[in-house]
């Protein structure tokens, strides 16, 4: 990846990153702590109950993954090449919604850095042609 990507990346990252562990949320957070936050959003976004510290956890969740398709959309407007190409139409509760269907379905992988596998389910699940 060209360093100008990371740095994107980075700045992107870095202030949700900062705020979730503001909220008591694992600065790195494993990938089944970020499934249960997505999962958390996803019932949140369906008008389900759910506690106070699922209601933090979506919150970061929602940053996160709202980021991800935001730095999509800012790369491209600026010529650079993303990491994933999410169509305009999908919205953050789709994207999400695939998220949570990718983790469900690479559990094996849930011990690795939350930020990691949620770029990777973009990318998996929305390549660049």
């Amino acid at each position: 990846m060209p360093q100008r990507d990371l740095l994107l990346v980075a700045m992107l990252l870095l202030p949700a990153l900062s705020w979730g562990q503001s909220q008591g949320f694992v600065q790195d957070a494993r990938g089944t702590a970020v499934r249960a936050a997505c999962q958390a959003t996803l019932d949140r976004m369906q008008n389900k109950e759910v506690t106070t510290h699922a209601q933090q956890q979506s919150s970061y969740c929602f940053g996160m993954v709202e980021g991800l398709i935001t730095m999509h959309k800012t790369a491209t407007l600026r010529g650079l090449e993303p990491l994933f190409c999410v169509p305009d139409s999908v919205t953050v509760e789709q994207g999400i919604s695939v998220i949570v269907a990718w983790l469900n379905r690479h559990t094996d992988q849930l011990e690795q850095p939350g930020s990691a596998l949620l770029v990777q389910a973009l990318q998996d699940s929305y390549p660049c042609q």
